[in-house]
This record gives structure tokens, sequence and C-alpha cells, in this order.
């Protein structure tokens, strides 16, 4: 699933695909972006996310420029302002044992998600790549996603015993 403010890099996004490919495993979703809060700070959300639970976050988006609306006269749809999504930390108690966020660039969205994420989350920062990555490290929420763990991380992951 990819989630995106500007139709014209979907439909960019969708060019670059085969067509049994797309129909089959990739899906797009656009929708518009507005200024709103967390925890009493200015950010960014969708006004609509596709409902799935993913465990891989890939976040690189949205355009700050193509931002609805202010707070308190703050919008991010200028040059001297950074981008903020905060939608992340909206589905935060969704997301299960070890899911996987990667930032690409974005340090300001990445540390405004550090200082507000709940969860126990192990966080990196590489410099040189300019990529964040945080990794939910919890036990496992019952049988059945003990039994995803293993299947998708095999049975030598550390994730059984209490971080």
């Amino acid at each position: 699933h990819s989630i995106d403010n500007v139709k014209e890099w979907i439909d960019k996004c969708k060019q670059d695909f085969p067509s049994e490919l797309m129909r089959d495993f990739v899906h797009f979703h656009f929708s518009e972006v507005e200024m709103t809060t967390f925890n009493g700070r200015a950010c960014t959300m969708y006004k609509k996310l596709p409902n799935i639970c993913p465990d891989l976050i890939y976040l690189d988006g949205p355009d700050q420029f193509n931002t609805m609306g202010e707070i308190r006269g703050i919008s991010t749809a200028q040059p001297d302002r950074l981008p903020i999504s905060a939608d992340i930390l909206l589905f935060e108690p969704f997301l299960l044992p070890r899911t996987l966020i990667v930032i690409d660039g974005r340090t300001a969205n990445a540390r405004f998600l550090k200082n507000n994420l709940q969860g126990n989350w192990e966080y990196n920062h590489f410099t040189k790549e300019d990529i964040h990555t945080f990794e939910l490290i919890e036990r496992p929420l019952g049988k059945l996603n003990e039994k995803q763990l293993r299947f998708c991380l095999g049975n030598t992951w550390a994730g059984l015993k209490e971080p």
C-alpha cells in the first residue's frame, strides 16, 4: 500500500509497475493532507488512511507544500517549515511487535516520532545514508502473533524475551 497527496506521483508510480503485479500486490491511495495537532504540536496528517496493519512503513512523504489549512498561522506549505507527519502516532497502538519504520531523510519528522511514540521502539539514525529506523521491540501478542513472527523472521529471532 502506498499513500500520497499528489495524484501525479501516484500516476507516475503506477506506470512503473506491470499491470499484473499492481492488480494483485500494489495498492495506491490518494488522500489530501491537512494541518492538525498531536499532543498540542503542529503537524500534518492524511485525511484518509487505508485500513491496514503494516509491518513495514516507509516514510518519505507527504509533500509538505500540498498541505491544507494552518494551525494558528503555522503551515508546512512554505519553504521555512519542515514536513512533520504524525499519522504513525495515530495508529501506533494497532501495530504488531517487530513492525519496522524506515524514514528517508526527514530528520525533524524522525525526532518528532521519537519524542511521541509510546511503545518500546529501537531507534537508529544512519547519518551517512540519512536514514532513520524504528523497530517495535515487544513480546508477541499471543500464539498466532508468535507463529507469524517465527514465519517471517525465523526461529532464531530474539523477540520472545521482555526487552
